[in-house]
């Protein structure tokens, strides 16, 4: 496949020996492989041992044709096709290889787009992080990886405090850059499997899988004090945040329960005067049966 100017091996089959492994760049702009997707036609050759630029791919191959993939004149890649006899391939056949090689072009072109349609889909167009949509999806794995491996995880419910006046003050521009800089900063100092999401207007949820809730509100306090200490250009006062923590299974078992959980805590949260993180406690009795 090609990406980024280099050529990197994604995947083989076959009984041949091979010499290089998936994920593996290929030298640049050398070998057949960089000649076939350099000139968009197929290369073949049925003497590659006496090729002195040739660069094997695997130990027993004689004979290989290297077939461009492209697709509306975009270079994806290369299918290589190996054979360890010497003239295996004839020259007349080259043209229907080519043709099975653009539909495989085809065909990579649009499980791209339809990955990069499913991104955008999960995507808060004006925040970069996840949305609702996503969210709703992806509490529901981690709520069945827990249950599976009897395991903790959290949930952090977090409003801006008085963003409506914050908007009415400076506007709706600065409110929106308000709302990027406080994505930013809770991607930036959270764990890659966290899950940071915009649940709707100046509501944030976040999935912290693998936490107690102990930990998480250790979690929660550290991004109340980011907020809190950040200079946000154009606004003259501080930001803050109220964050909501709830536990699974001791907040709640399933989906609705976890989310009554940390949306209640974070109604405290504001109660008790904002700019605070609340854990919430939920008793046996306000539980569900598993």
């Amino acid at each position: 496949m090609y990406d980024d100017g280099y050529l990197t091996v994604a995947h083989y089959r076959g009984k041949l020996t091979s010499r290089l492994s998936p994920g593996e760049r290929l030298p640049e702009s050398v070998g057949l492989c960089a000649r076939a997707l350099a000139n968009a036609a197929p290369v073949l050759d049925n003497r590659v041992r006496s090729n002195e630029g040739y660069v094997p791919g695997f130990e027993e191959t004689h004979s290989e044709v290297c077939l461009p993939l492209i697709s509306f004149s975009e270079p994806l890649g290369v299918l290589v096709l190996d054979s360890a006899k010497a003239d295996a391939f004839d020259p007349e056949e080259i043209h229907a290889m080519q043709a099975a090689a653009d539909v495989c072009a085809t065909a990579i072109q649009n499980a791209r787009h339809f990955e990069r349609a499913r991104n955008l889909a999960n995507v808060d167009g004006l925040t970069g992080i996840y949305n609702r949509r996503y969210f709703e999806q992806r509490i529901l794995e981690e709520l069945e990886r827990s249950v599976r491996y009897k395991g903790s995880m959290a949930l952090l419910m977090i409003d801006i405090d008085h963003f409506k006046k914050l908007n009415d003050e400076f506007g709706h521009l600065l409110g929106d850059e308000v709302l990027r800089q406080v994505s930013s900063i809770f991607e930036q100092h959270l764990r890659k499997l966290d899950v940071v999401c915009r649940y709707g207007g100046e509501e944030f949820a976040i999935l912290v899988p693998e936490t107690p809730g102990n930990r998480a509100m250790g979690v929660a306090e550290k991004l109340r004090r980011m907020i809190e200490g950040w200079n946000f250009p154009g606004v003259p006062r501080p930001v803050t945040i109220s964050v909501g923590v709830a536990e699974f299974p001791t907040d709640g078992r399933s989906r609705d329960e976890l989310m009554k959980a940390a949306d209640d805590a974070l109604y405290q949260a504001k109660q008790q005067g904002r700019n605070r993180v609340v854990a919430a406690h939920r008793t046996a009795s306000d539980l569900q049966p598993a």
